[in-house]
């Protein structure tokens, strides 16, 4: 089985037992309409998880009632037909005493290694809830809301999976382990350092508050200094530039976002990211420059903020709140 497509159902896993919501689970369905190969390592990875952990309660058996209902479902006739069946009957027997072997092997393989996978340190926070973890080399790192990230900690390396979110790190010298970050296709190696991860669907920002890292992208790496950033996608990485790193780290402080120069489309992220209400913003108006800091812990002053920029209107429903164009 391909390595990353088990690791994506064991985020998906990961993902329902920190917050099972609605939209967690739209995307969980349209990941296993994807492939077959999907549907087999997320029960795979459901088979480890309970085995390790039991953790949580993963609607398989709902699932599989609802695949069952699909009008595109062809069940499989386990009986050959035709007059020749006969013949190849103990052809197919050990055919399928071999097939049913090297299935059984894989699945205890697969099994192994989910449970090891599984059962590495794994810590979520839910939207509004700020989280700092005391590692025990002595480092810190503080998860922003809705942020996820995974320990892989050995005798050789100290590395952090950043699955999802934001997270500053704090990171205590040790010369005989490197402190290495990485986040999707991005990877950071600490100099002695404290520096910001956000991980967004354009790419990876990564922000050196103190010392330097060595950040390695797709197509070159750079070396980063204090007051320094660079955003990396999956084809290129910037050169580092200067920024305020006051105003990237301001999560930190729970209370103050600030906002320079930011679309519409990247502060409503953000406030849908640390907020409990929901906003949903029309597309016209994401590329909308928007310059201004608000209370997190008020979600007020947002609202009534955007009530009073030209070209918008805001409009409360049950379900949230919609930002809209004036026709």
């Amino acid at each position: 089985m391909n390595r990353q497509t088990y690791e994506e159902a064991v985020d998906f896993l990961v993902e329902l037992d920190i917050e099972a919501t609605a939209g967690t689970r739209r995307k969980l369905d349209a990941w296993l309409r994807r492939s077959p190969e999907n549907i087999r390592a997320y029960l795979q990875a459901v088979t480890a998880w309970e085995d390790s952990a039991g953790l949580t309660k993963v609607p398989v058996a709902q699932l599989l009632e609802q695949v069952a209902r699909e009008d595109n479902v062809t069940a499989l006739n386990a009986t050959a037909a035709g007059p020749s069946a006969g013949r190849r009957t103990g052809a197919r027997r050990r055919s399928q005493r071999l097939v049913a072997a090297a299935a059984i092997a894989a699945c205890a393989v697969l099994a192994f290694v989910g449970i090891s996978y599984l059962t590495t340190p794994t810590y979520g926070t839910r939207s509004g809830e700020l989280f700092t973890l005391q590692l025990k080399d002595g480092s810190a790192v503080h998860l922003n809301a809705r942020s996820k990230i995974r320990l892989h900690f050995s005798q050789r390396e100290r590395r952090i999976d950043l699955l999802r979110g934001q997270a500053l790190f704090e990171v205590a010298a040790d010369t005989s382990r490197p402190f290495v970050v990485r986040s999707s296709r991005t990877r950071v190696q600490a100099l002695g350092t404290s520096f910001d991860v956000e991980r967004q669907a354009t790419g990876v920002t990564v922000t050196v508050v103190e010392g330097r890292v060595a950040v390695q992208g797709a197509d070159r790496s750079s070396v980063v200094t204090a007051g320094q950033q660079v955003v990396a996608t999956a084809a290129s990485i910037t050169a580092p530039k200067s920024t305020d790193v006051a105003t990237v780290t301001a999560w930190t402080k729970r209370r103050e976002m600030v906002f320079d120069d930011a679309t519409l489309a990247e502060v409503v992220a953000e406030f849908n990211r640390v907020g409990r209400s929901r906003l949903q913003l029309d597309p016209e108006l994401e590329h909308l420059s928007v310059t201004a800091r608000f209370d997190s812990a008020d979600p007020r002053s947002l609202i009534s903020f955007l009530a009073t920029l030209p070209g918008m209107r805001v409009r409360e429903h049950a379900g949230g709140v919609a930002i809209e164009a004036n026709p």
